[in-house]
């Protein structure tokens, strides 16, 4: 379930946080379920029991994980989840540009949309699939050199504040993507979501 990168320039704790968000945010983990305890996870991945209770620690100030004591640390709803508004505006700006720059390369609005449609889709698809086969659960004893997902917490929910659509574009069909918000228009459905 967890598997640390040593070549990774992010750090074993960035790791930890990263992997453990993907985690909860595809539904792998779902709420209330048990998180792996510090001893189990610095275990099975041969780190200091030090770093996991650090990653637990912030992964509880974001809101993703709550402890009870003498039980253990639980998954918390996706409701609880405090993201950091900057970074989601750091990401929601990555995303405007790069959608500007398929436009500039020819590709039409429409191909544009299609093409993060997809990337939700694959996404979806990798969670139900992780989240679907044997595997191990929680405080397995995995361990591996395989790169993490490296996930980083953003929620395309908040409003966009650049640009705004030409009036060809018109509106997205189906639910809100990440080109409404590439568009500068505000994604609908108020939930915290992970924009990965």
């Amino acid at each position: 379930m967890f598997q640390l990168d040593t070549k990774s320039p992010h750090s074993i704790y960035e790791q930890v946080v990263s992997q453990s968000k993907e985690l909860i945010l595809t539904g792998v983990l779902a709420r209330d379920d048990r998180m792996p305890s510090v001893r189990e996870l610095s275990r099975s991945l041969r780190i200091n029991p030090n770093t996991v209770q650090k990653s637990f620690r912030q992964l509880e100030q974001e809101g993703y994980v709550y402890t009870v004591p003498g039980k253990g640390t639980f998954v918390a709803g996706r409701e609880a989840i405090r993201y950091d508004q900057e970074r989601a505006d750091r990401a929601l700006a990555q995303i405007r540009e790069g959608c500007r720059e398929l436009l500039l390369l020819g590709l039409t609005p429409d191909q544009v949309r299609e093409e993060v449609e997809r990337i939700f889709r694959d996404g979806a698809a990798k969670a139900a699939a992780a989240g679907s086969g044997p595997g191990p659960g929680p405080g397995s004893e995995e361990t591996g050199a395989a790169a993490g997902p490296g996930g980083e917490e953003t929620n395309p929910a908040a409003p966009a504040s650049a640009g705004g659509p030409s009036e060809t574009d018109g509106p997205a069909p189906g639910p809100a993507s990440a080109m409404d918000a590439a568009a500068g228009q505000p994604l609908t459905g108020g939930g915290k979501e992970k924009e990965r």
